[in-house]
């Protein structure tokens, strides 16, 4: 299956004004522009007057497996045999007498006087398959074909020229159109009518592909002139709408800056925050949204709006999470529900991709009612979960950069693992043995050795059974995790698996996070990824066994671009990542510098085979020899953008503005296409921009002003695009704006290289995201080095020439046309390019909703002046006065008599009047008699506020966080001392600050409910070099914000303690890079008071736990030494002397001492004994198999299952029936 795409909707326009083609004769033909369900092609009223009446799906053909062709010899061959093409090789042996695209078939049909079919596709496409097993293997079809037409076969992927000719005339009359592309031209290549899919026979009121091939040739004989001119006039029309010039020479001044905004508001606007993506469902991945909106959020980060950045990094993160744990599996087995995700090999889900623009009559089809139906489709494909096993090579490239670049930002390896996974189904499926990458592998596979037909995705799903059998202890965790069930999961809506292929069959669905089923379990998340881990290891060797699908082995000059830009990216990005860093299965983790070695070979052997040195031209494609394909547009630009990454990352080896994808050298070829659309794959013409704003930056002088000037007539051409439509052309978006900034920061590295220096150098530079820094290196002790430099820009060789240190490596970091003192450190080097903007510098009174400025190196400021509340009321009391207030205390507040004649020395009330105003607030905020009494027990002057201009705003400030007024009242009556503070100059500083780590308004508030001390000046001063003292250590950011949300005290404490309590904890063997680690520090930030140690320690040994079994159960989950000393020997009691679990046991898993032994360990513990009894299950059921699970999982397994044979156990479970009572 392959994405289908929109036309410019301007273009649309345009055409449908120009030409009326929507009510022309050409009206009359047919359209599908739907892949998922191709059936959904629509007769229209000239030629096929009868109405649709419904829109069933047909029956997904199967096609041949090579296992099944490859014995016996064939009985049809055709001229295809001899091409390269993989996709044209597959149809070799069909009876339809196929033609390649050329000449020799053009003169064929002029001589026999017929129209062409041409057949669009490519090797991995499904419905192609299905399309060739229902059709093109029908020797009644062929014979159709071969006596009415000339018959031609191109590979869309071979020819994208010819591809992108018809596939935007069958766009620009229907709206949509996707693959196979069905097109009927004239002998001289003018297109007739055209569509999709079209199924075999008649059915459901529309008519099959046998009965449009005998009405395109009665049009063809009756109506030819009709037709011809239609076709004809389109292409005119086409040609002349998308060869437009440009006018001015640039974009208007403020243009750039408004429509990169503009995007960006259009993207977040269409933010999907439970699923996460841009749009609604289908969403296929577009990396080019994710590319814009951290390029935003670097933009505002730059200009001081570091709020309104975090927000759009949230969108940005949650959706890279939400891929990737659709795609966690190995080799992407997954989808989830409706979003596609990419991970170790692509693959994309079965959704209709594509909107339809029909302008019919309403006599002739009901477009209400066709919309009814549609839109009710749409409801199902929500639900969709059965993905498409497709994995493209341009999906692989760009999604392992937009993790690159989450990881750069973060220093998450959870985004660098993504990374690392796709890469490494790269290196071990997709390459060849000369550095070449391949382009794509097919969605569907044998089901085993010897099967006849080939099925989708037969290579990578599962019975439940399948699971048990190779998982055994620990398949009931990875069943729940990838929502396995014994009756399949595709079930989630009709929708899902129409036809029943998958009935029984598991894809592998991640509905909920890692640390959230771990959470569930009680377990370490790193010891639920090590099991996870393991359960991929071992269905990956049994799936080794299987049928592979078919691999692509084309080599695309512009798809080997994208990928070769990864490669040599993660070759520094990820030398980032903590040193121990460990990996679960099935990334490898090597050293990255080996990503460096696969970008060199790749671009190496695109050199060799497929550059002319004489002509300086590109060859689009190789198979068994370059193609006969020139380059294209895609294959310049993307190449170029890879070769530009190679330098920067270390490694070795135009008609009236903008790029025309093609050379126009191709006679065959009737438009000229200025591509803009940023979709699957970037534009060109979006990407040629990009490179030419990174070249303006490398070079000088009029170099530099020739390389901008076209980049910025390039954008000029698209001018009317960017304004209509920003969020079709994210990237380009993108491009205009850094074309337009007056200069893009440097970073000059002057040293020998290559050494470890230089290589160290270079990691640091590259050490942070930022899509406007060009990096330059240079060595002055390299004679062509530096020819080259003096040659191109001069200033780089004179700095290199006046910072060249024989035994160092210099940094110099430029912008402006100034530059920072020279570094020789990686440290020093990292410090001039700050991540993210941590800490906050107040220069001005702050407002709620502002962001706040500053850089890494500023501490958050805070006013010392003390609210007036704060001063103790120092003039003489009368006794009448005092009486006064006693007697309100008593009876306004509810204090005692005795609390109230304390209270009322540190309080006068000469007027109750503002003092019953503050108790009103209080009451209409959710505050309870009870609550109301402590507060003003503890802070008496809160009665003098004002509480309309003081007390209110605080309030609302934290309502408006989602703090509810339970909550808040609990949080205040703990500690009013937040009423006391300032909101301006304090409490929103605060809020500012913890966004900028925890991104989220809701884990603030899980932290304000653990603790007010972090909205007070003292604790947050703490906070912020605590958090930088982590985060120099490698702790995942993950881990921090854990920390901060849910233990938040433990990062409160002076920062020579917490050093001290964090060094003790690396002492103890916790690996930083873990959860645990922080866990730990929260455990051990409680030894303050060593008796709580002490008494779990007496206890653990008391029960014959040694000192090393007890480090072991800390290292395994700290919190077991923080619990109290009666919970620790009720659960022991229990395990040991109830169950007969041996102490020792729980020493390697002491998660289940934090388990509730009412709610968990006696119901289910109570439910075993019984099946145990009865010989139901095992007498010596292992602890982890009983307690670990959650609660659906244990209930499935040892509840339900055993109903029928004992109707009491239910009510065991739920604690109403004894044990006695059954036995």
């Amino acid at each position: 299956m392959k994405r289908t795409f929109l036309l410019s909707p301007s273009l649309h326009r345009f055409l449908s004004h120009k030409t009326k083609l929507l009510s022309s004769t050409s009206t009359g033909y047919p359209c599908a522009v739907c892949t998922r369900f191709p059936s959904l092609s629509l007769p229209f009223s000239t030629i096929f007057p009868r109405p649709l009446h419904s829109l069933k799906v047909l029956a997904m053909a199967e096609r041949p497996s090579s296992s099944a062709t490859s014995s016996h010899s064939h009985k049809f061959t055709n001229r295809l045999a001899a091409e390269h093409s993989p996709y044209l090789l597959q149809h070799a042996h069909n009876p339809v007498d196929w033609y390649p695209w050329g000449e020799e078939a053009f003169a064929e049909a002029r001589k026999r006087d017929v129209p062409i079919f041409l057949s669009i596709g490519y090797s991995t496409c499904h419905w192609c398959h299905v399309m060739e097993v229902e059709s093109f293997e029908d020797e009644g079809v062929a014979k159709l074909l071969n006596d009415l037409f000339v018959s031609i076969k191109v590979d869309r992927e071979e020819r994208p020229d010819v591809d992108k000719v018809y596939m935007t005339y069958v766009q620009a009359l229907y709206g949509g159109g996707g693959w196979p592309l069905s097109v009927f031209l004239s002998p001289d290549l003018k297109p007739l009518m055209g569509g999709t899919y079209f199924p075999p026979d008649d059915k459901y009121g529309r008519p099959g592909f046998r009965t449009i091939l005998r009405k395109v040739k009665d049009a063809w004989d009756n109506k030819r002139d009709m037709i011809v001119k239609s076709g004809a006039f389109a292409i005119e029309q086409l040609s002349e709408a998308l060869s437009a010039t440009a006018s001015p020479t640039k974009l208007p001044d403020e243009l750039p800056e408004n429509v990169l905004r503009l995007c960006a508001e259009q993207l977040s606007g269409s933010y999907d925050s439970e699923y996460g993506g841009f749009g609604s469902a289908p969403k296929f991945p577009r990396p080019v949204e994710i590319q814009l909106m951290l390029y935003w959020s670097k933009k505002l980060e730059d200009t001081g709006k570091l709020q309104e950045a975090n927000e759009a990094l949230k969108k940005v993160f949650f959706s890279l999470q939400c891929m990737a744990r659709g795609a966690s599996m190995i080799m992407l087995e997954v989808a989830f529900i409706d979003i596609v995700w990419t991970s170790a090999g692509m693959v994309m889900a079965h959704f209709l991709v594509g909107y339809f623009d029909f302008c019919l009559k309403s006599t002739l089809f009901p477009l209400s009612s066709f919309w009814v139906v549609v839109m009710e489709l749409l409801r199902q494909y929500c639900l969709l979960a059965v993905p498409h096993f497709e994995k493209m090579l341009y999906d692989q490239g760009q999604l392992a950069n937009v993790n690159l670049d989450a990881f750069s930002i973060t220093k998450d390896v959870f985004y660098s693992c993504v990374s690392r996974d796709i890469f490494d189904y790269l290196r071990r499926e997709m390459i060849g043995q000369e550095g070449e990458i391949f382009s794509a592998e097919d969605a569907d596979s044998a089901e085993h050795e010897g099967a006849s037909r080939k099925k989708e995705g037969a290579f990578y799903v599962w019975t439940s059974k399948e699971i048990d059998d190779i998982l055994g202890e620990h398949a009931t965790i990875f069943k729940n995790h990838f929502y396995i069930k014994p009756v399949g999961n595709c079930d989630l809506s009709r929708m899902s698996d129409p036809h029943h292929e998958f009935k029984g069959k598991n894809v592998l669905i991640e509905r909920h996070s890692s640390a959230e089923m771990a959470s569930k379990l009680g377990m370490p998340v790193e010891q639920y990824l090590d099991i996870l881990g393991e359960c991929r290891q071992k269905l990956f060797e049994v799936r080794s066994s299987r049928p592979r699908p078919h691999l692509d082995d084309k080599v695309i000059v512009s798809w080997n671009g994208l990928v070769i830009s990864s490669f040599a990216r993660a070759s520094k990005i990820l030398k980032g990542e903590n040193e121990g860093t460990k990996f679960n299965f099935p990334v490898v983790g090597c050293d990255p510098q080996e990503y460096m070695e696969v970008a060199e070979k790749a671009a190496s052997f695109i050199q060799k085979q497929l550059y002319n040195e004489q002509t300086r031209r590109l060859q689009h494609s190789f198979r068994n020899g370059p193609s006969k394909a020139p380059g294209f547009l895609d294959d310049y630009a993307f190449l170029i953008s890879s070769l530009l990454d190679l330098y920067e990352f270390g490694g070795g080896i135009k008609e009236g503005g903008g790029y025309f994808n093609t050379a126009g050298e191709d006679p065959s070829v009737l438009l000229r296409v200025k591509e803009d659309h940023d979709g699957a794959e970037p534009s060109g013409n979006s990407v040629s921009a990009i490179n030419l704003a990174r070249l303006a930056s490398l070079v000088g002088g009029s170099k530099s002003d020739h390389y901008r000037q076209n980049a910025e007539h390039l954008l000029a051409v698209f001018e009317t695009r960017l304004k209509d439509t920003a969020m079709a052309v994210p990237l380009m978006c993108c491009a205009a704006d850094m074309v337009t900034l007056p200069s893009k920061k440097q970073v000059v590295l002057v040293g020998h290289k290559p050494s470890v220096e230089f290589e160290n150098m270079l990691v640091a530079a590259h050490a942070s995201y930022d899509p406007n820094k060009t990096v330059i290196h240079i060595d002055p002790s390299n004679k062509e080095e530096m020819d080259f430099w003096e040659g191109n820009n001069s200033n780089i060789a004179i700095m290199a020439k006046n910072n060249f240190v024989a035994d160092k490596v210099v940094a110099l970091v430029c912008q402006n046309f100034t530059c920072k003192a020279p570094v020789t450190d990686p440290v020093s080097l990292k410090n001039f390019q700050f991540l993210r903007t941590s800490c906050i510098f107040l220069s001005k009174k702050p407002l709620p909703n502002k962001p706040f400025i500053g850089d890494s190196k500023t501490q958050l400021c805070f006013s010392h002046r003390h609210h007036s509340l704060h001063k103790p009321i120092t003039s003489k009391i009368s006794t009448n006065q005092q009486t006064s207030t006693i007697s309100y205390l008593i009876n306004s507040c509810g204090l005692l008599p005795e609390t109230a004649s304390l209270v009322s020395q540190k309080v006068h009330l000469q007027n109750p009047e503002k003092a019953n105003s503050v108790l009103a607030l209080l009451r209409n905020h959710g505050f309870s008699q009870t609550q109301i009494s402590n507060l003003i027990r503890k802070r008496p002057l809160l009665l003098l506020a004002d509480p309309e201009n003081t007390l209110l705003p605080k309030l609302e400030f934290f309502h408006s966080i989602g703090a509810s007024s339970t909550d808040l009242a609990r949080v205040l009556t703990a500690d009013p001392t937040l009423l006391t503070r300032s909101l301006e100059n304090q409490i929103v500083p605060c809020y500012n600050f913890l966004k900028s780590v925890l991104l989220s308004d809701k884990k603030i508030v899980t932290a304000l409910k653990r603790t007010s001390w972090i909205f007070l000046e003292g604790h947050t001063k703490n906070l912020i070099p605590n958090i930088s003292f982590l985060r120099e250590l490698g702790v995942p950011e993950s881990c921090i914000v854990l920390l901060l949300t849910h233990f938040p005290e433990a990062l409160m404490q002076k920062h020579d303690n917490f050093g001290h309590i964090v060094n003790e904890v690396k002492e103890m063997g916790f690996d930083p890079m873990k959860s645990t680690f922080v866990l730990a520090i929260h455990a051990i930030s409680g030894k303050g008071n060593k008796s709580i140690w002490e008494r779990c320690y007496e206890v653990y040994r008391r029960w014959g736990w040694s000192k090393d079994e007890i480090l072991l159960a800390f290292r395994k989950h700290p919190h077991c030494m923080i619990l109290s000393e009666k919970k620790i020997m009720r659960a022991m009691d229990f395990f040991v002397n109830k169950m007969g679990w041996p102490s020792k046991m729980i020493a390697k898993c002491p998660v289940v001492l934090l388990f509730s032994l009412e709610r968990r360990i006696v119901p289910r513990c109570s439910v075993i004994q019984v099946l145990s009894l009865k010989g139901l299950v095992k007498k010596d059921m292992s602890l982890t198999t009983v307690l670990l699970p959650v609660e659906a999982s244990f209930l499935e397994r040892f509840v339900t299952r055993f109903q029928e044979e004992i109707p009491q156990l239910m009510s065991v479970y739920q604690g109403k029936v004894y044990l006695e009572s059954i036995i």
